[in-house]
Formats: structure tokens, sequence, C-alpha cells
């Protein structure tokens, strides 16, 4: 076996140190987010992830999601699933974006009775979001303390700006039924698509 020069021990040193320099990250600019639907869904729960400025301290990773109707009037019960699905518009494509989700909920808020803690607002980092790519965030009321009729709005946020935004409104199961010829009939709260 011939032995290595120190030259080349030189060389091969600095390849593998090349070799194992992660990459820089591509630096991603976002312009804004489209919402490209928004309604009731189905899905798996693959994982948690731990989300400590959220009413429950985690968020669901989702697999397999299944659009089931196109709405912003959510019926509140156990079990549901809501949420939008959103692309970000700007360069490069297919580049990385992290990205936060803000989620104004209706007055009091969220009382989690395990912690005592009443939430107003909640934000948390959903899953990579890709430049161009698609990506669905949502909500499943799993407890019943969740369940908080009224005005939710969605807003997806990137290095402290706004880029769209989505709103739903949660009505309390069983809904009232509507008063005849509409006299009295209230509506709790009005959503809209924007971005």
């Amino acid at each position: 076996m011939k032995p290595f020069t120190s030259s080349l021990l030189l060389v091969l040193l600095a390849a593998w140190l090349i070799s194992a320099t992660p990459l820089v990250a591509q630096t991603s600019n976002v312009d804004r987010a489209e919402i490209l639907w928004a309604g009731t869904y189905n899905a798996q729960i693959v994982g948690t992830v731990n989300q400590p400025d959220t009413a429950a301290g985690r968020t669901n990773k989702l697999g397999q999601i299944q659009k089931l109707e196109t709405t912003t009037t959510i019926r509140g019960r156990l079990g549901a699933n809501f949420g939008f699905e959103y692309a970000l518009s700007g360069t490069p494509a297919g580049a990385h974006a992290a990205i936060e989700i803000t989620v104004l909920l209706p007055e009091p808020g969220l009382l989690n009775p395990a912690t005592g803690k009443r939430t107003l607002r909640e934000r948390w980092q959903p899953s990579p979001s890709l430049v161009g790519g698609a990506t669905v965030v949502g909500y499943r009321f799993e407890k019943d303390w969740e369940i908080l009729p009224g005005l939710w709005k969605f807003e997806i946020w990137h290095h402290g700006r706004k880029l769209g935004e989505q709103s739903f409104c949660v009505l309390a199961e069983p809904s009232p039924a509507p008063a005849e010829g509409g006299g009295d009939k209230k509506d709790p709260c009005h959503s809209a698509a924007t971005a």
C-alpha cells in the first residue's frame, strides 16, 4: 500500500470538509399567499408538533387529506376538520419559505381546562411551505372546549408581513332554525376569502 503524501491528504481533507458543510439555504422572496380552497376535509393524523402558542400546546401533522365541502360556514361539532389550501407566490419556485399561521379567535377565546389558560390568538409554524407549492392548514375540534362559535380568522405571515387570510364562521351545534321570512335571524359572523 502506497502511503498518502501530505498534499494529497490536504486535498482529501478539503474535499471532505466541503461535502460535510451544509448547502446554504436558498433565500425566498414571497409576495403573497393565494387562497386556493376553503372548507371541510378528512385527514389522518400522522404525528404532532409542540406549538406552545396554541391553546392545546400542539398541532397535528396531517396525511391523506380528502376535501369534503367547499364552505366557510362550519358546524361546530367534535371531529370536524376545517381549513384552507394556499399557494405562495414569489421567487424562486420551489424554495422553502418560513411561514407562521395566526388564528384570531372569537371572544371570549379558548379556555383550556387542563392549563387554565385562555387563548384569543394562536400562532404556529406549519410544515415547510414551498414557493409555488400548495399547503393545507386547518383546525380539528378534538375537545368540547375547542368548539367556539363565531368568526375564526386565519392569517398567513412571512417574516413579519401578512401575506393572506381566510375566515370561517363556526356555528354552535345544533344551529338554530332560521326565522320565517328572515325576520329576526341573527348572523353570528360573516366570513369571506381574502388574499
